[in-house]
């Protein structure tokens, strides 16, 4: 039986949808005598085509305004596909599938897929990632290890929790969360990636002479359905120090629903932080309607404010009086200097966290 081979297109969020290569040769276009007929402006009227060599298959850029790109190299001749190869015309992107892909996928005939009109625009380049085979076996083997910062009291300079970061050093992928992320989110796996996390960081934390561990959500985890079952296995695993779960400030939106997080997390004994304030809209509502233990202002209102003008000082002043007299603990979040902590400690900031007070630390399995 012949082997059959699909272009994969995104829509984003890990979804994806199909259409097969044939029949060969396989002409892409503008052209409405393509097989695949795709409506960007970027997209030469006979683009490039795909055909048979062999047991496989080769492609090449019909001379192109824009050009044909295969894993981030313009064409020059024919270069062979492989199953995973990821194909730009233009800035449209497609994954080469020697297979059908896992659900959720979407197949398309060519005529529908002319008129869903996602090629009015051009779609963004980077849409798939090489590494998505890394990526799933570093899940599949767990293989994700943590970091902890300290945040420090900034009066008495004592430790009064640390904060979990995730890591990894699996090869072929980014060592960083940022970076992680990035590719979880390209394949919808972005939940099993951060409960991957949260469950080492909890193992490891235990190790840690601390009365507290914040640990970070991820704005796709607030589904409540998921997310109140996980955060009460996470409390049952770790009685002897008190969670602080960390939610980003984009992410407080829905207060019926913050209020029943709110809730579930009083009666197991952990606690709330809303991370990252100030760097998007402050949401003053939420925070006076559902209010967290924890107030973390996001470093970019922290890393030089001793350069600050007055006003600005005046400002962050007064929104941290408003937390206090709701009593919320504040967080001065990347202190690197001794002059931005005199700073947050005359404004009246209790908590600090920062290169200065010590960058993430390992703590060994």
């Amino acid at each position: 039986m012949q082997q059959k081979w699909y272009l994969e297109g995104s829509l984003g969020h890990g979804r994806s949808w199909l259409t097969a290569i044939e029949p060969l040769p396989f002409v892409i276009g503008r052209s409405d005598r393509c097989h695949l007929r795709l409506s960007s402006r970027e997209i030469s009227r006979m683009h490039a085509e795909i055909h048979q060599h062999d047991s496989g298959l080769l492609i090449r850029d019909l001379e192109s305004t824009n050009g044909t790109f295969l894993n981030g190299k313009r064409l020059q001749g024919e270069g062979t596909l492989a199953d995973g190869d990821i194909l730009h015309f233009g800035s449209v992107e497609f994954r080469v599938r020697s297979h059908r892909p896992p659900p959720p996928v979407r197949e398309f005939n060519k005529e529908d897929l002319d008129k869903t009109g996602l090629w009015q625009q051009p779609l963004l380049s980077h849409q798939f990632e090489r590494s998505e085979k890394e990526f799933r076996d570093m899940l599949r083997l767990g293989e994700v290890s943590v970091v902890f910062q300290p945040i420090v009291n900034l009066a008495s300079g004592t430790v009064h929790a640390y904060e979990a970061l995730g890591r990894t050093g699996f090869p072929g992928l980014p060592p960083d969360p940022g970076g992680l992320f990035r590719i979880a989110e390209h394949l919808g796996l972005e939940i099993e990636l951060s409960e991957l996390f949260l469950s080492r960081a909890v193992d490891l934390g235990k190790k840690l002479s601390a009365d507290r561990l914040f640990l970070n959500l991820h704005p796709a985890q607030m589904d409540l359905e998921r997310l109140l079952p996980l955060v009460e296995k996470l409390a049952s695993s770790q009685p002897a120090q008190t969670l602080v779960i960390e939610i980003n400030e984009k992410a407080v939106t829905r207060i019926p629903a913050m209020k029943q997080l709110r809730e579930r997390l009083g009666r197991l004994g952990m606690e709330l932080a809303y991370d990252d304030f100030g760097a998007g809209r402050t949401r003053l509502l939420e925070l006076m309607e559902v209010p967290p233990d924890y107030l973390k202002f996001d470093m970019a209102l922290i890393q030089d404010i001793h350069h600050q003008p007055e006003q600005f000082h005046q400002t962050m002043e007064l929104l941290v009086r408003m937390a206090a007299n709701l009593k919320i603990h504040t967080l001065a979040e990347g202190i690197e200097t001794g002059e931005e902590a005199d700073i947050c400690r005359g404004l009246g900031f209790e908590l600090g966290q920062g290169f200065l007070y010590g960058r993430p630390i390992e703590v060994q399995a």
